[in-house]
C-alpha cells in the first residue's frame, strides 16, 4: 500500500530531528517519530488503521477537525 507522507521524522529529543522514510523507520524505535501524513486520503486512513496505535490516537488522527494535537502514549 502506497502512503503519501509529506516528511517523516525521527527526532532525538534534544530539539534536532533526522529525516527518515517510513520504510526506514523501525516500529521498535525507542526515539519519538513525526509522520506527516493526508489523514484525508484513503490510502492513508487504511494505512493508519494497520498500525498499533490505541483507539484513542486513532479517532484523533482520523478526525476531521485540524486542532494540532500532541500524543505521547506510556508503552
Amino acid at each position: 500500500m502506497k502512503v503519501t507522507t509529506e516528511f517523516c521524522y525521527v527526532l532525538n529529543g534534544n530539539g534536532r530531528a533526522k529525516a527518515a522514510t517510513l520504510k526506514s523507520i523501525s516500529h521498535q524505535t525507542k526515539e519519538p517519530v513525526w509522520v506527516h501524513i493526508d489523514y484525508a486520503n484513503e490510502k492513508n486512513q487504511k494505512w493508519l488503521k494497520k498500525q498499533k496505535l490505541s483507539s484513542a490516537v486513532l479517532e484523533n488522527l482520523l478526525d476531521s477537525d485540524t486542532t494540532p494535537r500532541y500524543f505521547k502514549e506510556r508503552r
